[in-house]
């Protein structure tokens, strides 16, 4: 029976269970992030989520509260759609 492959160590940045982090491309400077290292996917929390098209691409338009228990600010997004 073969052995089992032993993994490289990586050396990971200590991260704490909740973390700000930016999302520039969305324009939103801080929004706290639960860290989840076994996680493949990950979410953003949204409101009024609507799809358009825009000079012939979909796009996705959304709004998101960066603060927790707050409805101030509201950032504006939108991306083009994936998926």
């Amino acid at each position: 029976m073969p052995s089992p492959r032993k993994r490289k160590s990586v050396a990971r940045p200590a991260v704490g269970w909740r973390e700000w982090v930016g999302l520039p491309g969305l324009g939103i400077d801080g929004i706290k992030a639960k860290i989840d290292t076994g996680a493949r996917t990950s979410a953003l929390h949204a409101v009024r989520v609507r799809a358009d098209r825009i000079d012939g691409i979909d796009v996705v338009r959304f709004d998101v509260h960066p603060l927790q228990r707050s409805t101030r600010p509201l950032v504006n997004c939108q991306l083009a759609l994936v998926d």
